[in-house]
This record gives C-alpha cells, sequence and structure tokens, in this order.
C-alpha cells in the first residue's frame, strides 16, 4: 500500500490532476441576507462556555451554520483558557481549538492556523509548531514556551472535512455547487460540482463571523489568517472570501472582521514557480550544498526548459486537464531524483529520522496522533463519536487528498488573490524555512517578485538583507536569523536553519518573527533577545570531494567518521520507501552502488574447494569496503560434517565465525544464523553448551552433540559485536549501536551467498539469544532493505524466512517490570524473593513502569531514561540477593558469577579456546592487545552500548514491520528464565502492532507436545504456545535462559517444526 508521504509528496509537488477543465462559471451567494439581523443576541464571554457540554452558537445571516463550542479545561496550556468545537454545516462538522493569549487575551489579536495537505490534521501544527503545547510521547506533553499564544490568540482548525476530527455525515464533502447564468437573460443554465478550497473558504467565513459576532470582545480585534504548506493554498482564499463577505456584513448592519494580514508559511502557493525550483535546491548551493551528484543534475537541467514551458501551457495558459496531468508528471523527476537521496523532503540537511515513511521523517508524528487516539483525550475535546470513525487518528486523509487534485484545486493560481489582497492592503508575510525542500524559500521568493500589485517595481528592485536577533547566551551578541525584503503590505523573510515546519526547527525565531509582524515592528529591527540557533547546527556532508575544506561546518572530531558517511550516502539511494534512516545516515553497506560492477564478479563456488592451510579471501563490487576470510577447519567440534571458520573484514574491524554444515542434507537444507547476547558476549556459549554440535567436557576435549541444530539445518555462530569472543579491532574502533553492527552482518551474509552460490535462494533464519532478541530483529530488517537494493542491482536476494528470538529482550518496558511477577508470583516455580521485599517492590512497579515509558520510550532523555533504569533495578537487586541463578530460577548460582555466569561449563570452554593449538586450527588472528585467555563476555562493548542506550531502543518495531511483510517470528522462552523472562517476552507479543495482533492476543496459550526418545516414547507436553500468521510465540517447560543446554530434545524440535512449517 502506497505510504501516506508519497502521496502526500506527491500532491503538495505535482497533484492529481482532474477531468473536469470547465473555466469557473459566475456563482450565486445567497448566504448573507440583510433582514433579520436585530433578531440576534450575543452570547457574551468566551469564559462562561460549559467545560461540560458544548454550547451550540448561530446567526440568522448564516442559518445554514452552527458553531458549537466548550471549555477544555487545562488541555495543553495550563496556564490559559482552552477552548474545542465544531463549525457544522448540515452534515458537515469542522473541529477547532482556541487558545487564549499568555500575554494578554483581552486585547492582543487573533490569529488563525491551518495546515496543509490538502486533508492534513492542523494536529501537527498545534503540537510540533507554533502551539502551546508539544507532544513528547503518546500519553504525554510539554509547555511550550515558544507557542505562537505567547503574543495572540490562536485558532487551530482541521480543515476541509475529512482533516484530523472534521468529518460529515453520509459521506458528504467540500462541494461547490456553481450556478452558470446566461449572461444575457440571467436565467440559470446548469451547474457542477467540485471538491475546492474555495468552497471550503464559505465555512471558515461564516465560522470566524459567527465566533466574533457571539463573544463581542473579539469584534474589530486584529485578525490575521496563516497557513502552511498546502493551507497557503487556502489561506488566500479564505482571507479573500473574508474581505467579500465584510461588505456584505456592512450591508447587513453587522460588523466586519478586521482582517489584518495573512501569514504564507513554507508554502506552495504558485507551482509554475516552486516545482522548477525543485532543481535549484538540490543542484546548486544554496543554504545548503548540493545533495544530489553532478550528472543527475546535468539531466535535470536539460529537462527543466520543457519542465516549465509545458506546466505554463497545460496548467496556467490554458486548463488542459490531460495535458497538466501529463506535464505534472514530467515534471515529478525534480522530486523524485531528490527523494532518491535519502534526505527528507522537508528539511535538506536531514536523513529521514523515522522507521515509518508515513509520518513524513518526524517520529514524534505518530506519538501526537497516538495521543489524539485516545479515548480519554478525545473525551476531554468534546470529539463526536461518528460512524466510519478510525480508531487510531491519521496525519493526513488521502481520499480528501484525491478529491481537491481531481479538480485542477492545486493548479489554481493562488497569487491571483495574493495580489488582490495587497491592492485592498492587507498585509502579507511570505515567510521560509530555507533548508526546506517541498515548498522552498526559492519558489517562494520567485512568486513574491512576481506578483502585480502597486508596489512590485519598488519590491522587486530591493536586495535581500539580515534580519537579527539577540542571543541570550554568552554577550547577548545579535545574529542573523534569516534574510528579508519588504515593501508596503508585502514582507518576504526566510528563518536560518528552518525547514519546512519552521517553527518546528526554529521555535524561537519564529516566535520572534511572528512578534514583530503582530506588532507592525520592522525585521531588521532587534526586539527580543533569543538563543543562537547555530550552535548546534546541523552537519550537512553533501560535498562533491573529500577535502575537508569542502564539507562546510561540522565538528573536527568527527570528520573522519562524516567523510566516510559521505561517500557511502553520495551514491547509495534506490527506493525512497521503507528505509531506516540509519541505512542513509551512516550507510556503509554497498558503498559506490554500481550496476555495471556487478557483472564483473565471479563467485568463488563452493565451500569443500576451500583450503584447510590458508584463508580464502573474497570479496564483491558491491560492497567494497567488505571482505570475507574463509578456510576449512578439518575435524573441529564435528567431524560427520565440514566446518569452516573466518573473519568479515571492515577496514580495522574484525568478525569472527564457525559455520558447520548440516547433518541431514547440506546442499538443501536452510542456513540459520545463530549470535548470542550481552551484547558484547562470543556465540562460543551457544556453540559449546547449546545448540552447536560439539560440547566442551573439559578444558581439552569435546564430545559430539545429538541434538545439535545443524542435525536440520546449516548453522552459522558469529562473535558479534566487535569485541566479542575472536572478533577485534585495531586502532580503536568499535561500533555502539545494534544498527551499526546490522550494517556489517547484512553485507557478510551477502557476500556468504553470493560466492557458495548452492546457497542462493536457500531458506535463511536468524537466531539470537538474550541480547540477540535486540540485534536480531535489526540485522533482519537491514537485510529485508538490502534486498531491494540487491534486486536493483541484478544481485540476487538473500532469502530470508524467519526470526527466531531465544529467550531474548526485545522490549525492556515489558521485561523489567516482569521481573516482580518472576520473583515474586508462582508461575513457573515459587517466588523466590522474601515477602517483605515484594511488598515494596510491588509499591514502586507503578513508578517504575511511568518513568522508563516516558523517559526511554515517549522521549529520549538520556540522563533521566538512565535514572529510570536505576530506579527500576531495584527489581532485579531484589532478585540478585536471593543468590539464585539469573538464568534459571529452579537453581542457585554455582560458582563466583563473574567467572562462571553461573555455569561451571563456561570455564572449559575459555580453557579450550585459549588454547594456541585450537587458535591454530580455527585460523584465529594475532592481534595487538589480543587477551592469552579467551573471555565469554567484553564488558567494555556493553558499556558502549549501554552509553548509548541501545538496549531501550523499541526493537519491537522491528518485529512488527518484519511480521508486515511476511517473515515469520518465532519467539521462544524457556519458562524458567529469570533475566529474559516468559512473562515478558508473552507481553511484548501480545503489544506488537501488526495486522495480526488483534486475533493473536485473543488467543489462549495451549499445549505442545513432544516424544521422549527415552525408549518409552510417550508423548508429554514441552510447553505451551500461541500462533498466528508469521507470529508463534512457545514456552519450554523447565528450559532456562538457555534452552538448548536444558532441554536440548524439546529445543531441536521445536526447531525441527519451524523450519519444516509445521505447528507446534
Amino acid at each position: 500500500m502506497r505510504l501516506v508521504v508519497a502521496l502526500y509528496a506527491y500532491a503538495l509537488l505535482f497533484p492529481i490532476i482532474g477531468v473536469n477543465a470547465a473555466q469557473r462559471p459566475l456563482t450565486v451567494d445567497s448566504s448573507l441576507g440583510i433582514d433579520n439581523v436585530l433578531d440576534f443576541s450575543p452570547y457574551g464571554p468566551l469564559d462562561a462556555l460549559s467545560s461540560q457540554e458544548f454550547t451550540t452558537l448561530t446567526h440568522p445571516l448564516v442559518p445554514d451554520y452552527g458553531v458549537r463550542v466548550k471549555k477544555s479545561k487545562e488541555f495543553c496550556d495550563g496556564t490559559v483558557n482552552a477552548y474545542t468545537g465544531y463549525v457544522d454545516i448540515a452534515a458537515r462538522h469542522l473541529f477547532f481549538y482556541f487558545f487564549e493569549s499568555r500575554r494578554d487575551p483581552q486585547k492582543d489579536d487573533v490569529v488563525f492556523w491551518t495546515n496543509g495537505g490538502s486533508g492534513c490534521s492542523v494536529a501537527v501544527g498545534l503540537f510540533m509548531e507554533s502551539g502551546p503545547c508539544r507532544v513528547t510521547g503518546p500519553n504525554a506533553t510539554t509547555f511550550h514556551p515558544d507557542s505562537w499564544n505567547e503574543v495572540a490568540n490562536v485558532f487551530f482548525i482541521d480543515q476541509p472535512i475529512g482533516a484530523g476530527f472534521s468529518y460529515a455525515d453520509y459521506g458528504e464533502n467540500v462541494v461547490s455547487v456553481f450556478y452558470t447564468i446566461h449572461i444575457l437573460t440571467g436565467h440559470i443554465c446548469g451547474l457542477e460540482i467540485k471538491s475546492t478550497t474555495e468552497e471550503a473558504a464559505r465555512d471558515i467565513g461564516a465560522f470566524v463571523f459567527i465566533f466574533f459576532e457571539h463573544f463581542v470582545a473579539f469584534q474589530g480585534r486584529g485578525f490575521h489568517m496563516t497557513g502552511e504548506s498546502y493551507g497557503v493554498r487556502a489561506v488566500p482564499a479564505y482571507a479573500s472570501y473574508i474581505i467579500d463577505q465584510n461588505k456584505r456584513l456592512v450591508q447587513a448592519g453587522a460588523v466586519p472582521i478586521n482582517l489584518k494580514s495573512i501569514m504564507l508559511g513554507n508554502g506552495c502557493s504558485d507551482y509554475s514557480e516552486m516545482i522548477p525550483s525543485l532543481y535549484n535546491m538540490q543542484c546548486e548551493h544554496h543554504a545548503v550544498l548540493p545533495v544530489s551528484n553532478i550528472s543527475t543534475c546535468v539531466s535535470l537541467k536539460r529537462m527543466l526548459p520543457r519542465c516549465e514551458r509545458w506546466l505554463e501551457e497545460a496548467c496556467y495558459d490554458t486548463s488542459d486537464a490531460i495535458n497538466c496531468q501529463a506535464a505534472y508528471d514530467f515534471c515529478w523527476q525534480l522530486a523524485r531524483t531528490y527523494l532518491k537521496t535519502g534526505y527528507s523532503l522537508f528539511d535538506v540537511t536531514k536523513k529521514c529520522e523515522s522507521t515509518n515513511r508515513k509520518n513524513g521523517c518526524y517520529p514524534e508524528i505518530q506519538d501526537i496522533f497516538h495521543y489524539l487516539s485516545q479515548p480519554f483525550i478525545q473525551e476531554k475535546l468534546g470529539v463526536d463519536q461518528y460512524p466510519g470513525k478510525p480508531r487510531q487518528l491519521s496525519e493526513c486523509n488521502e481520499e480528501m487528498m484525491s478529491r481537491f487534485g481531481t479538480n485542477l484545486n492545486h493548479a489554481f493560481p493562488t497569487w491571483y488573490y495574493i495580489e488582490q489582497l495587497l491592492e485592498r492592503n492587507v498585509k502579507a508575510l511570505v515567510y521560509a524555512g530555507d533548508v526546506d525542500f517541498a515548498c522552498n524559500w526559492i519558489g517562494n521568493e520567485r512568486m513574491t517578485l512576481k506578483l502585480e500589485w502597486y508596489g512590485r517595481e519598488e519590491f522587486t528592485s530591493k536586495p535581500l538583507r539580515g534580519w537579527n536577533v539577540t542571543s541570550i547566551s554568552g554577550e547577548h551578541e545579535s545574529y542573523e536569523a534569516g534574510l528579508f525584503r519588504s515593501t508596503g503590505p508585502l514582507t518576504f523573510a526566510t528563518i536560518h536553519g528552518g525547514g519546512h515546519m519552521a517553527a518546528y526547527d526554529r521555535p524561537k525565531e519564529s516566535l520572534e518573527l511572528f512578534r514583530r509582524w503582530l506588532d507592525g515592528i520592522e525585521l531588521h529591527k532587534v526586539a527580543l533577545a533569543i538563543m543562537a540557533w547555530w550552535i548546534n547546527r546541523p552537519f550537512i556532508c553533501c560535498a562533491q570531494t573529500l577535502d575537508a575544506k569542502a564539507y562546510g561546518y561540522y565538528s573536527s572530531t568527527s570528520r573522519a567518521r562524516h567523510t566516510k558517511a559521505y561517500v557511502e550516502i553520495k551514491t547509495l539511494s534506490k527506493n525512497y520507501q521503507g528505509y531506516h534512516h540509519e541505512d542513509y545516515l551512516h550507510s556503509a553497506f554497498l558503498g559506490p552502488w554500481c550496476r555495471e560492477n556487478v557483472f564483473d564478479f565471479s563467485p568463488f563456488g563452493s565451500l569443500d574447494a576451500l583450503s584447510s592451510h590458508e584463508y580464502t579471501t573474497l570479496r564483491h563490487p558491491l560492497v567494497p569496503d567488505y571482505g570475507l576470510r574463509v578456510k576449512k577447519s578439518q575435524d573441529f567440534c564435528d567431524g560427520t560434517v565440514n566446518a569452516y571458520t573466518g573473519y568479515i573484514d571492515i577496514a580495522a574491524r574484525h568478525l569472527f565465525f564457525y559455520f558447520f554444515e548440516s547433518r541431514h542434507n547440506p546442499k538443501t537444507d536452510d542456513v540459520i544464523f545463530w549470535t548470542n547476547g550481552g551484547p558484547g558476549c562470543s556465540s562460543a556459549m551457544g556453540l559449546f553448551m547449546e545448540n552447536g554440535p560439539c560440547r566442551v567436557t573439559g578444558a581439552n576435549e569435546t564430545s559430539f552433540h545429538p541434538y545439535s541444530w545443524n542435525e536440520v539445518a546449516n548453522i552459522f555462530f558469529i562473535d558479534q559485536p566487535i569485541g566479542a569472543g575472536f572478533s577485534y579491532a585495531e586502532f580503536g574502533e568499535y561500533v555502539s549501536t545494534s544498527e551499526e553492527a546490522a550494517r556489517d552482518i547484512s553485507a557478510f551474509v551477502f557476500l556468504f551467498f553470493e560466492h557458495f552460490v548452492t546457497f542462493k535462494g536457500r531458506a535463511f533464519h536468524m537466531a539470537g539469544e538474550s541480547y540477540g532478541g535486540r540485534v536480531v530483529p535489526t540485522f533482519a530488517s537491514y537485510i529485508v532493505d538490502q534486498n531491494k537494493r540487491l534486486v536493483e542491482a541484478g544481485a540476487t536476494p538473500i532469502n530470508l524466512k524467519s526470526i527466531i528470538l531465544a529467550n531474548g529482550c526485545s522490549d525492556w518496558s515489558t521485561m523489567l517490570p516482569s521481573y516482580y511477577d518472576v520473583g515474586c508470583e508462582h508461575h513457573s516455580a515459587p517466588p523466590v524473593i522474601n515477602i517483605s521485599t515484594c511488598v515494596a517492590l510491588k509499591r514502586m512497579l507503578p513508578r517504575c513502569k511511568a518513568w522508563l515509558q516516558e523517559s526511554c520510550y515517549d522521549t529520549t532523555d538520556a540522563i533521566n531514561c538512565k535514572a529510570a533504569w536505576n530506579f527500576c533495578s531495584q527489581l532485579a537487586y531484589a532478585y540478585d540477593a536471593t543468590g539464585f541463578n539469573p538464568y534459571d530460577i529452579t537453581k542457585k548460582c554455582e560458582g563466583i558469577y563473574k567467572e562462571t555466569l553461573c555455569y561451571p561449563e563456561t570455564k572449559n570452554i575459555s580453557a579450550y579456546l585459549s588454547q594456541p593449538s585450537i587458535q591454530e586450527k580455527l585460523g584465529v588472528d594475532d592481534y595487538p592487545g589480543k587477551p592469552r585467555r579467551f573471555s565469554q563476555c567484553n564488558t567494555e562493548a556493553q558499556g558502549r552500548f549501554s552509553v548509548a542506550l541501545d538496549q531501550v531502543f523499541p526493537t519491537w518495531y522491528y518485529i512488527e514491520q518484519l511480521l508486515e511483510r511476511d517473515v515469520k517470528v518465532l519467539v521462544y522462552v524457556g519458562d524458567v528464565d529469570w533475566i529474559c523472562n516468559w512473562i515478558g517476552n508473552e507481553r511484548m507479543t501480545t503489544k506488537i502492532q501488526w495486522k495480526g495482533q488483534e486475533e493473536f492476543a485473543s488467543r489462549p496459550l495451549r499445549g505442545w507436545n513432544v516424544t521422549s526418545d527415552s525408549g518409552d516414547f510417550k508423548t508429554y507436553e514441552a510447553g505451551l504456545t500461541r500462533s498466528v500468521g508469521p507470529l508463534t510465540f512457545a514456552t519450554v517447560h523447565g528450559g532456562g535462559h538457555m534452552t538448548p543446554y536444558d532441554r536440548p530434545l524439546e529445543s531441536l524440535e521445536l526447531i525441527r517444526r519451524w523450519l519444516a512449517g509445521v505447528e507446534l
């Protein structure tokens, strides 16, 4: 299904054009009469409104309209009164918010704000930009000190019908009825029905009139209409309608609206200028360095003249709908090439920051609509419960975008309205954040320069000059906040560092611009000291060479990292949709992505042809920064099959791996990737204690393991990240997040499958234990995204079938609280923590949950998250004090934990792998600083991941996305594990949001059985399971953290059935 952002981008930049291309006819508007105004009595003060129910207001001059309004106590801004309500037009209902000014609500001007789309909710403007609070998570808001209600009373309105909480009964939408009148006879000849901004303007004009008429304190108050993005198409039309309406109000004896100005923020009011400016923004150095490569820019420049001519002729000189659509499709190349760079449509300095691109690259948007979808919030606001109301409020209404697009609404010459407003001395401020791409400052400036009005000559002759503000940091120095040009009622301004949502990126500068505009102060006069924006100005990595001088401003300490990132970013993106932002931001993966190099590649061939005496080094032109060294390790661990070991080399980083062929049929069996946890713990524990082909039984010996997973599959064991096991790095290099590690793993898997062609297309499964529950979904997601680019390059994608999360910790928001359940309640075993401690833990549990959610998930506040983590760690300390094994609640810890991890076998494994003869057989490198004794876990690697808060990343988001793409997910847990227990894992599986969530969560757990191999062949219950579609959750009775160690038969049977696609 096409993502909302793709539709939004296309609708915003290159709208869908309909088939109705007739010239707009004359209209008859009979909504205002003059005979019954004296029958009207105003309501009175706003403060008298009820907070419990709506008060309905009408006016005889607009009998088809009503306004329902209520006080919404302490909503969003507890310092002022807030109101919400609906504008009712028969079966149509427009929702609005109104916030009084913090400065002086009795005297300050009134501002009307709307967002774009068309069909996008004003909630983004309210909660991310100019509103009095910001949503900081699905359940939390925070006071916004730079809200525009600092200096004005502000409306926010969801328009047109279908946007946000606005809706219609009976499928109605914004419908215009235009009566064509014969020029001679005056008889009505016919009518047309359209979805247009002009019809929406009638609703807004009536609403504003009713509000001002009933709340007389606002009559005569300065009124300003502002819009953003597509809202800039709407606001000039709305303002023009109000000006025309004012004449009729005066004739009827009513008070006209004192419309002072319109403010157009990062708007697209003239596509004939905006579309060509997309070339300038990506191919010329204006606010930032170019982001598209030279060859692309040359092609775009060649097509640009044709694009401009075609648009003008088909969309403006005439209204040829079919030809206009073709012109937009042709010009779409200007946006398509930019989208391929991976940069945000709304900020040319940033890679897309959201794993879900329908949020427009801003993760906060998802939180906003989760927040507004909550029943108690909707109850507070008085949101109507109407048929067809969605459970989850969405940012934009795709259907509404299409309706407006089918009527040439985008192609309407909105600047005609602006010209007429200027001729009537209605002020117009056109401002733009200078790093927006979609509705950029270049296109907006060109629009202002071409406006035909009485001050045009003087306006166009003036150069742009700086407007300054004063920093409150340091010496209160003045700095340039942007550029501007102004003559009479028209002002054009830029905001340095502001994107499409300038008030989001530069809140203090935006508020100061707004304050001066309302107060009539020229922009070049400093009125308020505010924070300097450039202190943390984002790094721009767009140079065409690796010369440091070409990079502009950035921290010298990160030069090397950003230099590498530039080379990788410059040539990467082949598809805009569906990539995790880390793919773009750091993507070492795939280096220079050149189709022609694929055909220069020759695979190595057969694994069996590898030497057992030295490494064979393998490379691929698609991943030139990566190398794969591999050798046969004869008679290692399992003498019945071939074993291989080697390294993945990434410059100074080297990841060690083992590979064992299947005992069943290595040429046809699936391939499993296994990693242990930590982070920083070697997969040797999995190999030699759990599911590998041998078990270490002493410092110098191993024994055959009959329940190894290579009974049914070929299997990798990998020491990752850098620092784990035999993996190492020179020159202090390392990785500190799972996303960084994922790039290395995805490249390794690609290299292996490309060279050993017998594995191409073979089913591939990624499995991980413990912290592997964090990394494996990340690794798998990278492989899914990598597959798209492999296909485009003509390479074979990895046939990723499933992920297997074995006693994993994928969601600490459910896992940490579950420590109480396992330690203090009787589930798989009796409680082990004493009663007084359990009582204390239960008292602190609600605070733990809330604090974790607020500080680690709703927001990413590193200091507060760490504090919440430390607070919740009381749950772990209480268990540690019992002396029980954290990996098995039925046993006491054997030995000193730091030495044995409660399992004495681990000392034998370390001793075995520390032997020079074993390391020589494996081909372990001798490197500077190599420890004399093999270590199971690297605490330094653990520390790096912890500092980066890697553990609190919402990994279940990856799981959701994999499920949505039908990658199977098995979450299995030994039911006597404590540290990554079955309760926390089950809660995670029932909360993840995917297409089968409701059905999965509704099913009960049921038993799954196996047959004993002890001679009696009895069937017994091995655990519990729940399964729907691609998702399965299972427990293994009596299994601890290392379930294949405690229950080898049951674990192997579980995997056998999973790989075979047999239900448990």
